[in-house]
């Protein structure tokens, strides 16, 4: 009689233990439940999250193409003013050269200079960025207060510049005096 009352025993408390494990197990599987709720919630916000930023990155792009073809407008129009300002640069240039001589010639030949158009010259690249009327204006006033290092001295048998006649020469030769 013994061994059926042991036996009952050891079966009881194995039907204790799986009870026990069986209680837990049911504990785990609350919170898996529990948790696949939150991960369904988790991913129905990063997809909507995920829809936000295409529509961002959508509108990025239309933005950017809308400032691209501005930005290409711009560029058209400043290389036109540019051409422009360059034909008028140009145009100053050769009257610059023009009034030059006829400041430094003889009235009949300024004359002369004048009416013809002025050869064509090298470029000047002692300076960048600088026009040459203001390069002419900076070595007319070094000429007036002396030899330049960079501008060969001229020779003392040269004879002095005429005397103004026009009131053009009278205004240019005093906008250089004032410029002194």
């Amino acid at each position: 009689m013994i061994w059926p009352l042991l036996l009952d025993v050891v079966v009881a408390a194995l039907l204790v233990v799986t009870i026990i494990y069986a209680a837990r197990l049911n504990n785990r599987l609350a919170v898996l439940r529990d948790d696949r709720d939150r991960l369904r919630e988790l991913i129905g916000g990063l997809q909507n999250a995920t829809r936000q930023a295409e529509d961002a990155v959508r509108a990025l792009k239309l933005g950017a193409a809308e400032s691209g073809q501005d930005l290409q407008e711009k560029m058209d129009r400043c290389q036109a003013m540019r051409a422009d300002l360059a034909f008028l640069l140009d145009r100053g240039d050769k009257a610059a050269d023009r009034l030059e001589a006829s400041v430094r010639l003889p009235p009949r030949e300024a004359k002369r200079a004048l009416d013809e158009p002025p050869p064509p010259r090298a470029p000047i690249s002692e300076e960048p960025g600088r026009s040459r009327l203001s390069q002419l204006l900076r070595q007319a006033s070094a000429s007036d207060t002396g030899p330049s290092p960079s501008a060969p001295s001229a020779a003392p048998s040269e004879p002095p510049a005429p005397v103004p006649k026009s009131r053009s020469e009278r205004d240019l030769l005093r906008a250089l005096g004032t410029r002194r």
